[in-house]
């Protein structure tokens, strides 16, 4: 599976897509376009250093 990665511009802001990748909830920055999913070994944090309640719950879902 590959993912988009773009160099952050500090306008973080990560929501769930809707879509799908390999079974897992796919998540996007609105600020970069980058996305992530629950498989992933880093957790998207928004620019105001919190992380999603969304990204939180897929997180516990589909732990790593």
């Amino acid at each position: 599976m590959t993912l988009i990665h773009h160099p952050c511009q500090s306008r973080c802001s990560w929501h769930p897509t809707g879509e799908f990748r390999d079974a897992l909830p796919l998540f996007g920055c609105s600020g970069c376009g980058s996305q992530w999913t629950p498989e992933q070994r880093w957790t998207p944090v928004n620019v105001d250093g919190k992380i999603s309640p969304e990204v939180e719950a897929a997180k516990q879902r589909y732990p790593s």
